[in-house]
């Protein structure tokens, strides 16, 4: 009677299982499914990949165009993250061309809308499926440019103005677009800029001193002045550098009130 009761149990056992393991195979299934799936019209699916084709999870999307709605043209912005193996999904979009920008903040990703030549544009319409599309990404290395300021002229001069009037700094790339460089650590007598740029690429340094003399502290140009208002200064990263670049500029003198 006992070993008929555990056959029974056991024939049971096998049957939950069994039903589970279909059930969860359907999702499974579905799941997956979805990812190959075409989109329908007026969706757009896509996926983010790095250059030696590893999925790109967590990062933003953002869809930018000209879209046409009830005969009136206006700029829209929809924004996504891409999920566990870099796949992201746009559904009933409005018809028009959008511009694909992918970034990720504070990573060392560079977003193809600020460093491409060529721009990822697709069109939208709710007669017509648009193809999937994939977005290689590339990377870059930080440059980091510390300005030092031991007498504290800028902290000074500032409190009367507006922060980092002073000072602007930013990197100009091949193409002739100026990307503005991050304050990073913002202290008495150091301020630390940052920005992710490509490498093995020329770029320029742009210097906006508004009237504070600065000067190289290092390289070959050591103690050089920097001409005032503004100053360019060629560098470039390299892929087979193994530490972060540093750039460092000296405060000679601050404007006077």
């Amino acid at each position: 009677m006992a070993m008929r009761q555990q056959a029974t149990n056991g024939t049971r056992f096998r049957r939950l299982v069994g039903a589970a393991l279909r059930r969860w195979s359907f999702v499974f299934i579905a799941c997956t499914s979805l990812i190959g799936l075409p989109a329908e019209a007026g969706d757009l699916i896509g996926k983010v990949t790095a250059s030696d084709g590893r999925p790109m999870p967590n990062v933003s999307i953002d869809l930018i165009g000209n879209v046409t709605e009830e005969g009136r043209t206006r700029t829209a912005v929809y924004s996504t993250r891409t999920k566990g193996i870099g796949e992201f999904a746009f559904r009933d979009l409005p018809d028009g061309v959008y511009t694909v920008c992918a970034d990720k903040p504070h990573d060392s990703m560079l977003n193809p809308c600020q460093w491409e030549t060529k721009r990822y544009e697709v069109r939208i319409s709710a007669e017509q499926r648009t193809p999937n599309i994939e977005i290689p990404v590339k990377f870059g290395r930080p440059l980091r440019i510390t300005v030092d300021d031991p007498g504290e002229a800028l902290t000074m001069t500032e409190a009367k103005r507006t922060p980092d009037s002073l000072i602007g700094l930013s990197v100009l790339d091949a193409n002739g677009n100026e990307h503005e460089m991050r304050l990073d650590f913002d202290g008495k007598k150091t301020k630390d800029y940052v920005l992710t740029v490509p490498v093995d690429e020329p770029l320029q340094v742009v210097v906006n001193s508004f009237q504070a003399e600065l000067k190289l502290a290092q390289g070959e140009q050591a103690k050089t002045p920097l001409t005032k208002n503004h100053h360019r200064l060629n560098v470039q990263l390299s892929s087979e550098e193994k530490v972060e670049r540093i750039l460092r500029l000296e405060l000679a003198k601050a404007a006077k009130e």
